[in-house]
Parts: structure tokens; sequence; C-alpha cells
């Protein structure tokens, strides 16, 4: 609504407003064109605006095309002691032009176009009348409007006798087409609300031109490293037209973050406006507790190949990753780990490492929490294959005692020396961790056995797998050579 002054104009067309009828006058009684009718035919006792009162309007200037206005009437003179009106608006045709609205049914009632006073709304033995109604300006290029009014005076002695007639006209221009670009945003502030770190919330920012010309905005910018925006380039919002741009919010540390995001434009009046954002970062819940499987502790590890498998660590956030990461260090202090990846998998496969004795362990990582180590570290003893064998001769211990030719094409023979009836497992993967073949899966009784695999995939490194149910475990590179 605008802010509206009042003034007074006591000088208008001829206008009139019967009195003899209380309950509100008949229609075209407010001097309207085309028929300027009044009422002076029955309230003829003194020319109109011949009296020591006054008949006011608020004083509106120009109007913005579907603006709506509260607006008042007030009249009022030191002889008489009940009040009347008549009200209409009529563009430069003299047709009914924008809306006129009732605010108090009591006092004021709307007839077609014509706003006029109820029975209750007389202001009996009162010293003056107030209406207070509102107008919607019509729509663009309607042009200048008049308002036209009459106020009828009475002295209520219950004829139409003695009464002052008051007339005013008010003509407004309708406003000129804002020229300029005009940026408004439907959001000056914004909260993310609780955010995972790790994850991210997305805001759709409205960008409104308002104005009458193309607004560019040039720049648009945070301060902080947590909120971003995806904007590149310079965009043009064309007059009456709007844009989104997508704001995200990426947390890094637990706990309240804010940032003004700054908006560079074209406004004369705004060229720089500022948007509040804020957001809270949240830590997840760390993966569950985990134990590692193989190698075990303190195993012998004949060859310079190990795999290292390990409990899934479950986590308590539903559609988080768990991903993991082996540690593997010749101190017990993990000083300068080698790391091998191993993805979501439960398993990776290391390969050339030299003889000795190392500290392995595995980390989980979500993406929400710190993450969490293996309940346990584990050492393992890597070293040359050998067959031991005992005084008698007699084997003493499980090995992979021989792989040839390595390399091979495309067959190669694998022996095995079993020092006791036992169930072993002999398998072969490729590097993706893939199995390709299982060469035996079942008992094996004492003594040297062999196995010949005839290779058809694609050249390459292979990796022989021998494991017992006693523990005992064993990995060997094979070279498939074309």
């Amino acid at each position: 609504m605008k802010k509206l002054l009042v003034f007074a104009l006591l000088l208008a067309l001829p206008l009139s407003l019967a009195w003899g009828y209380s309950s509100g006058p008949p229609n075209d009684r407010a001097g309207n064109p085309p028929q300027n009718a009044n009422c002076t035919a029955c309230h003829s006792s003194f020319p109109v605006n011949s009296g020591n009162g006054s008949l006011n309007i608020t004083e509106l200037f120009e109007y913005v095309p579907g603006e709506t206005y509260d607006l008042e009437i007030s009249l009022s003179d030191p002889d008489q002691s009940r009040w009347g009106f008549e009200l209409t608006v009529q563009n430069m045709q003299n047709a009914y032009a924008g809306g006129l609205t009732v605010t108090n049914a009591q006092q004021t009632q709307l007839n077609g176009s014509f706003l006029k006073h109820t029975s209750n709304g007389t202001f009996q033995n009162q010293n003056s009348g107030t209406w207070a109604f509102q107008w919607t300006a019509p729509a663009e290029g309607t042009g200048d409007v008049t308002f036209y009014v009459a106020g009828n005076a009475a002295n209520n002695n219950g004829s139409t006798s003695g009464d002052y007639i008051y007339t005013v006209f008010q003509s407004v221009v309708e406003a000129a087409g804002n020229q300029d670009p005009d940026i408004n945003l439907p959001e000056l502030a914004h909260n993310f609300g609780n955010v995972m770190i790790g994850q991210t919330a997305t805001w759709d920012m409205t960008i409104q031109n308002t104005g009458g010309a193309d607004l560019s905005i040039t720049s648009i910018s945070t301060l902080t490293e947590f909120f971003s925006v995806d904007f590149t380039d310079a965009i043009t919002i064309g007059a009456g037209a709007e844009e989104t741009v997508t704001v995200t919010f990426a947390p890094g540390n637990a706990g309240f973050a804010d940032d003004m995001l700054q908006i560079a434009s074209n406004d004369p009046d705004e060229a720089n406006l500022t948007v509040s954002l804020e957001g809270t970062g949240e830590v997840g819940a760390r993966p569950d507790a985990f134990s590692l499987l193989t190698p075990a502790d303190d195993a012998q590890i004949p060859g310079d190949v190990i795999s290292f498998s390990w409990e899934e660590a479950v986590d308590p956030d539903e559609g988080d990753v768990v991903t993991y990461t082996v540690e593997m260090s010749v101190d017990e202090n993990f000083t300068d780990p080698m790391t091998f990846n191993a993805g979501p998998n439960l398993f990776v496969t290391a390969g050339d490492q030299a003889p000795g004795m190392y500290w392995w362990r595995v980390h989980a990582q979500d993406t929400n929490s710190p993450g969490r180590y293996s309940t346990e570290t584990f050492t393992f003893t890597l070293g040359e294959t050998f067959v031991a064998e005992g005084g008698d001769g007699m084997i003493s211990d499980f090995a992979i005692s021989e792989i040839y030719p390595n390399p091979f094409n495309p067959e190669v023979t694998i022996e095995v020396a079993v020092p006791f009836s036992a169930q072993l497992t002999l398998e072969v993967y490729d590097v993706l961790g893939r199995q390709v073949a299982v060469l035996h899966n079942g008992v094996l009784q004492t003594g040297l056995h062999s196995f010949n695999w005839r290779a058809n995939g694609p050249a390459g490194i292979y990796l022989l797998n021998a494991s017992n149910q006693q523990g005992w475990h064993d990995i060997r590179k094979l070279m498939f050579v074309k």
C-alpha cells in the first residue's frame, strides 16, 4: 500500500447526494459524466459547495497498475449533524476504472461501480462522517483516471431542506513504467539445516527482474569454502523474467557455519545485494567394529605375494558406503606405511614385497565420519618358499614346492607339498580378483602332488592361491605369455 496524504478540494463539477435516501442514494449521483447528475433538484436549499464545511478525499497523485490503495473520504460542516456520500472512478472514456472494495460493510456498500454510505454509516448526531475503502488500480495502459465524490451534510430534520451538498473530483495519472532493471530476491536468507559431513545440500535461489530493462548479473560469490554457487558467466534476465541459480552447502566440520553470498548487477539502486547463508554440519555414525582375517597373526608367508582379507564394517547410516584401505608397515607405529586401496571389497592382494616382518591393519572409511581401524593389528613374516623335510626325509610343512615353467605358454605345472592328510584348496585368480580356475578343493594325502593348469584367457599375471583349514595360506604369481 502507498503512504498517502490528505487534501481538501471544495470546488468541483456540479454534484449532489440525495439525502432522501438515508440508506444510500441512487447510482449516478456522484456528478460523474456523461450525465453529471446531481440531487440539487431535491436538496435545493443552497448552491453546491456554498456551506461552511468541506469534503476531503485522500490525495493520490499517480497510480501503479494493479496496485491496491487504502483511501478515505471525510465530510464535515459546523452547522450539520448527519452525513452521506457517493463515489465512483472513471477513465478518460467515462468507463469504470479499477476496482472499489468495501472495507467496512457497516458503513459503506458497493452498488455496481458506485460506493456509497449505508443507513448505519450516516453518523447521525455526530459532527462529521468518515468512510474508508480500497481501490485497486486498473491494468497498464488505462491512462489517467478521475475520482468523483459527492457528500451530503444534512441537518437531520427528516426532509430535504436545509442540507448542504459538497462535491470534489480528483484526477490521478498512471505512473510511467520503470525503465531501469530492478533486482528482487524472494528469499534474502537461507538455512540449509543439518547436513552430514561428506554430503551436500542445495538451494535453487530465484533472482527476479521486476524492472523495465534487462538485468545483468555480473558475479555471484561466497566467502567460505563450505558454501558455493553454480555461476561462471554473466547472465541476463529480461524485464519481468526470473532465473534460478544453485547454491550448495558442503560442510567440512561439525557445527554451525554461515556465509554471505554477494550478487553484483546493473541495478542502479542495488548494484550489490547480499544473501545470508547458514547451515550445520553433522558427523555421522562410524562403521561398526570389525576384525582381520588373513593373513593370521604371526603367519609365515612364503614368496612375495600377500592376500589380505577382513570382516565387513557395517555402517549404521542407511545408504552410506564404506571403503577400505590396508596399511602395511615395517614398524608397529606405522611411521611410513604402504597402503593398498581395496574400495568396497573385503580383500586386496599385494605383490613384489621384500622378505621380512610386517605389521598390518585396515581402515574402514565412510562418507560422513572419521572412520574406524580394525579391532586388532596383525603381524606376518614374508620369505622364500622351501619344502622343509624332517631328519627322516619326510615333508614337515605345507608348501608350494615348485612352479614350472614360469612364465608359461599355455600350460603350467604346480607342485604342492603336503605333510599330512588335510583339506586343501588350490585356486587361480586374475589381477582383478576374479576366480578363473579351481585346481583342487578337497583332501590330499601326505606327499608331493602335481597339478596342471592350461590358461585360455588373456596374457598377463595370474595369482595362484593355496590354503588349508589349519591356517596355512600361500599366494604365487603365474606369468602367462603368448
